[in-house]
């Protein structure tokens, strides 16, 4: 009991006192309950078990204050969670406008010079990250060709046709954008391409 009442490890400790609580023990499993809540003063299960057990030894005023606390945290933890999900939400429209503002600039290089590579690798970016897969496979590929050796975008063209389930075709862009990475010496890029390439391979 003693080793276990030492430990930090929440999940151990829990269980320690709903098992001693079961066996008659409940002056010891609050003891352990109480450690825990130490440890670990925003755990709403300690709180909750601490309330029952202080029921269970006929402490009302205690076990009230104890159901409440556990309450009050499960409030905070359920706003916690709903503001750190609108926050990524928020994330997700700014990169989103991001993208499409960075898609009328490229457009507008586009306009001038239809091939240029880099304007298209990066109109490809844009629409990848807007998650239309199509529309950023036809612009990695006509950046390629513009380009052979831009690894990134055949890299880029390989996940976006992974994304359109596409396997033979991603295969094929990996095939073609190892080779040129390993000419031009596009390590983070080769090394990638070699990962996700193993992957199809196992699939």
């Amino acid at each position: 009991g003693a080793l276990l009442l030492n430990s930090a490890d929440g999940e151990i400790a829990e269980t320690l006192g709903v098992v001693l609580h079961r066996h008659r023990r409940t002056e010891e499993a609050v003891r352990v309950m109480r450690h825990l809540a130490r440890l670990r003063p925003d755990s709403v299960m300690a709180h909750a078990n601490l309330s029952v057990f202080y029921a269970a030894l006929g402490r009302i005023a205690e076990a009230e204050e104890e159901k409440a606390l556990a309450e009050q945290l499960d409030t905070r933890h359920a706003l916690d969670s709903r503001a750190a999900r609108r926050q990524a939400e928020e994330e997700r429209q700014r990169l989103r406008a991001e993208a499409e503002s960075r898609i009328g600039m490229f457009l507008e290089v586009l306009d001038i010079d239809p091939d240029d590579p880099m304007a298209l690798s990066g109109m490809g970016g844009a629409q990848e990250q807007l998650e239309r897969w199509a529309e950023a496979a036809d612009y990695f590929r006509r950046a390629v060709a513009a380009q052979p050796d831009l690894s990134m975008a055949w890299l880029k063209l390989g996940r976006c046709l992974e994304r359109l389930t596409d396997t033979d075709g991603a295969r094929a862009a990996y095939a073609e954008g190892i080779r040129h990475a390993s000419q031009k010496g596009d390590f983070m890029p080769l090394r990638e391409m070699e990962r996700r390439m193993a992957g199809l391979a196992e699939t």
